[in-house]
């Protein structure tokens, strides 16, 4: 995924596909199994943009205004990311 041009403190929106897990972890046969796999979670993320390398996306929900200080961190593996966009 190319990250677009962004700096630390931007507010971005992220879609990404999460991992999933049944619900039910038993047996399982194949047209079940198609059925879940063809079904990812895709998520939606609204945070402020950190930092980014060749692996991740790091957003924070909060952050001091000196860009020091953050919590609520996450970090989105770059090969999940379907879209980024900067909100204004």
């Amino acid at each position: 995924m190319k990250i677009p041009k962004l700096k630390q403190g931007d507010a971005v929106e992220v879609i990404w596909i999460d991992t999933q897990t049944p619900k039910e972890s038993g047996w399982m046969g194949a047209e079940e199994y198609t059925a879940f796999r063809s079904a990812p979670m895709k998520m939606r993320n609204i945070g402020i943009y950190r930092e980014h390398d060749k692996e991740y996306l790091g957003l924070c929900g909060c952050m001091d205004v000196d860009g020091e200080e953050t919590t609520l961190i996450m970090a989105i593996p770059l090969g999940c990311i379907k879209s980024i966009r900067r909100l204004v």
